[in-house]
């Protein structure tokens, strides 16, 4: 099967200019770093703008000397043969 190309040129075959082409291929690298530091800005909006969220959902907890507090269990350290039932908590722990 012969390519199209070999018989009759496409538009884009037709209206290509190297030297056009080599000047846009220079512009566009001249752009590249304008580019960058667009796509850096957005970045770190939107990185502000999720901790934002994160920390405006989080309640600020201080403990004082002498508290006693509970401390979640992790997962390594819950005993999977209680099933659901399983401890969630650990303590109370006094405050050093």
């Amino acid at each position: 099967m012969i390519p199209v190309e070999v018989g009759e040129p496409s538009y884009r075959r037709l209206t290509f200019h190297k030297e056009q082409n080599e000047g846009e291929l220079r512009n566009e690298l001249d752009s590249l770093d304008e580019v960058r530091n667009l796509a850096m800005i957005k970045e770190k909006v939107c990185k502000l703008h999720a901790s934002w969220r994160y920390n405006s959902k989080m309640k600020p907890r201080s403990f004082h000397e002498g508290d006693l507090i509970w401390r979640a269990t992790g997962e390594a350290k819950k005993d999977t043969s209680a099933g659901k039932f399983t401890v969630n908590w650990e303590g109370p722990f006094r405050v050093v």
